[in-house]
C-alpha cells in the first residue's frame, strides 16, 4: 500500500513538473498583456521615447525568450548535467563498480600497450 502511494506521489511530481511550463506560459502570457497595456507602455514610451504596439512588444519579448532559451541549451544544461553525472559517479550506487570497470580498462590498455610493442 505505501509503496503504490509512493509511486503514485512520484507519478503525480513528474506529470505537474511537465505540466508546469505550459501553465506558466500561460500566466507570462496574460500578465504580459494586462501589464503592457496598463503601465509598460506609458513607461516605455517615457523612458525611450518611443510608442511599440502590442505586437511589436510582443515580438521583442519572443525574441529575448529565444535568447534564453540558447542561453539555457548551450551553457547551463551541459553544466547541470555534467554536475549531476559527478555526484552520481561520485555518490551513486554503483562508484565500486565504476572503479573495477576503470581498473579492467587500464590492465587491458596496458595488455594492448604491450602487444603493439
Amino acid at each position: 500500500m505505501l509503496k503504490k502511494i509512493k509511486q503514485s506521489w512520484g507519478s503525480l511530481r513528474v506529470i505537474w513538473n511537465s505540466s508546469v511550463f505550459y501553465i506558466q506560459l500561460i500566466q507570462f502570457g496574460t500578465i504580459l498583456i494586462l501589464g503592457y497595456d496598463q503601465s509598460i507602455r506609458a513607461r516605455i514610451y517615457n523612458i525611450f521615447g518611443v510608442e511599440i504596439s502590442l505586437i511589436g512588444f510582443l515580438i521583442l519579448i519572443f525574441i529575448f525568450l529565444i535568447a534564453f532559451m540558447i542561453f539555457e541549451h548551450k551553457i547551463s544544461i551541459p553544466n547541470i548535467n555534467r554536475y549531476s553525472s559527478t555526484v552520481f559517479y561520485n555518490s551513486g550506487p554503483f562508484k565500486g563498480e565504476f572503479e573495477k570497470l576503470h581498473a579492467e580498462i587500464e590492465a587491458l590498455n596496458t595488455k594492448i600497450a604491450e602487444l603493439q610493442r
